[in-house]
């Protein structure tokens, strides 16, 4: 196995390009492929370059040196293309402007087979351009299925005019990001924000990340740089690591066609947090769009830290805003959820349910319970409470009658009114909430029991109906105990059953049934006597 570094292929740019620049079409695209490296596949690779525009470009070597800290003054890299259907691993550097993996379509390559590229420990793969007009781009799927595994090594995305990593970019295509180790960085260097999208306009797609580190930098401001599910499907699973965003986050909400003739397209967004850190800066959007819109965001906190930056000023908004779709009755918005249970660890500015803190009719928040403990989840300064509150019992645990847990703490550090709004409209019976100083406690004033999903003291056909009702939905949203989910994973499915099947018939006796109970109980007393 020989190193092998995209920089080589400029040679053979410059042979290839130079036979076709004798009399090139208006606006034509050059195609050609490098030699395939290290696993010695020789059509791994395209390169497309563009000897027309601009004019300057000789095609004697399009690929600029790596970068080092500054923007280089020269012509920016080529477009480099991973084959469909192939498997490669990057050892060395690869630099180009634009890099895409599953697509664009090329003649002769097969459609889609899914592309599988490593980057290992040692191995750098770095996007940049001094291009003040086009942006550029990291794809991954579109239109045919892609994958990237960062294993170590660093993926660099310097953007001078936007751009970013985009990941699901076609309804036909899905994209899949698996970071175990190493660093996914993208970082901005003008005003134009670069993004990092998952789910964009039709497309799936997804970040696992069980290490290593992704970070989105981006300069103060409140420009959009973490889309999650933009007019597509987009989901991260956060297991361990280090996950920044320093700019806005939208989670669920619509692609819009900027020339607008095309019609928005609804998105769908799940951030899901069971290890690690994710620390954002301004705010994120959980459930973005107005009257009409069907777009949904789920914020799910099972286990790891979410944490607003200490470095941005919070006045200018680092919150978590859930819900912010308008409604009415007969034109439903944009819906969000935020979910966490006592693992996970919230220490963020401030919450706001429901948008402009007025609309409660999208928001959702739920709780999953397993232990007597309190959540462990501070709000620097703003707690806007309300919407639809779930309540749900998780591993078979039965709270006593009077249970209670503290689920918020508001510590006021700005001038302001701290606390601001508690009103839950609709919370899963048997409980309720209340307001104690800068703290909101959930208290269990009924016995829920489980099996009892409408809480009405009895499992029955009524609870069964409930749980076939709900049977195998996976929805972005989840399922919770009134819909079923008995074991608080979100789904109602065979282990719901058992739970219901195993405590099929039981029910709080009447009250003549409990005077009988006790007079009975008091008898036995007075024969032992």
């Amino acid at each position: 196995m020989r190193t092998w570094q995209l920089r080589a292929m400029g040679v053979i740019a410059g042979i290839v390009v130079g036979v076709f620049w004798s009399n090139p079409a208006l606006g034509a695209t050059v195609e050609y492929q490098g030699p395939g490296g290290d696993l010695d596949i020789p059509t791994n690779w395209y390169v497309i370059t563009n000897p027309n525009e601009p004019a300057t470009r000789t095609g004697e070597t399009r690929l600029p040196l790596k970068y080092s800290g500054t923007y280089p003054t020269g012509t920016p890299g080529d477009t480099a293309i991973v084959r469909n259907g192939t498997t490669t691993t990057v050892n060395g550097s690869l630099d180009a402007q634009y890099l895409s993996l599953g697509g664009p379509v090329i003649t002769g390559q097969p459609t889609g087979s899914p592309t599988t590229v490593y980057v290992p420990s040692g191995s750098t793969v770095s996007m940049y351009s001094d291009d003040p007009f086009n942006p550029l781009r990291l794809n991954i799927g579109g239109p045919y299925p892609a994958t990237l595994n960062v294993n170590g090594g660093n993926v660099n995305v310097f953007a001078r005019h936007g751009g970013g990593i985009y990941v699901g970019t076609s309804s036909t295509g899905t994209g899949v990001m698996n970071l175990s180790s190493g660093i996914v960085r993208i970082e901005q260097a003008a005003a134009n924000a670069s993004v990092l999208a998952l789910g964009f306009h039709g497309g799936n797609g997804r970040i696992n990340q069980s290490g290593g580190s992704m970070r989105v930098l981006n300069s103060p401001g409140t420009t959009t740089a973490f889309r999650l599910g933009a007019g597509g499907y987009g989901q991260v699973d956060l297991s361990n690591g280090w996950f920044q965003i320093d700019a806005v986050s939208r989670i669920g909400h619509e692609w819009t066609d900027p020339d607008a003739i095309l019609p928005d397209v609804p998105g769908t967004g799940l951030f899901t947090l069971t290890g690690g850190t994710f620390q954002y800066g301004y705010r994120i959007i959980v459930g973005d769009g107005n009257r009409g819109d069907a777009n949904v965001g789920h914020l799910r906190f099972l286990g790891g830290t979410i944490q607003s930056d200490p470095a941005i000023d919070p006045s200018i908004g680092s919150h978590l805003w859930v819900g912010r779709g308008m409604n009415d009755t007969a034109t439903p918005g944009a819906i969000g959820k935020m979910t966490y249970n006592q693992a996970a660890k919230v220490n963020v500015w401030g919450l706001i349910m429901g948008r402009d803190g007025w609309d409660d009719t999208n928001s959702q928040m739920e709780l999953k319970i397993n232990s007597y403990a309190n959540f462990d989840t501070w709000y620097e300064d703003l707690l806007v409470l309300q919407g639809t509150l779930e309540v749900s019992l998780t591993d078979g645990f039965k709270p006593a009658l009077g249970s209670e847990w503290r689920i918020a703490q508001v510590s006021p550090t700005l001038p302001g009114p701290g606390f601001y709004v508690l009103n839950f409209p609709k919370i899963t019976p048997g409980f309720r909430v209340e307001k104690r100083g800068y703290d909101v406690y959930l208290i269990c004033d009924d016995l829920v029991h489980p099996g009892d999903a409408n809480n009405d003291g009895a499992v029955d056909e009524s609870d069964l109906g409930i749980l076939e009702g709900n049977w195998n939905q996976d929805t972005i949203l989840g399922k919770a105990w009134e819909d079923g989910d008995f074991t608080g994973d979100d789904l109602v499915d065979v282990n719901d059953l058992e739970i219901l099947n195993a405590n099929w018939g039981w029910r709080i006796p009447e009250p003549a049934s409990l005077s009988l109970l006790l007079a009975g109980a008091l008898a036995l007393i007075r024969r032992r006597r």
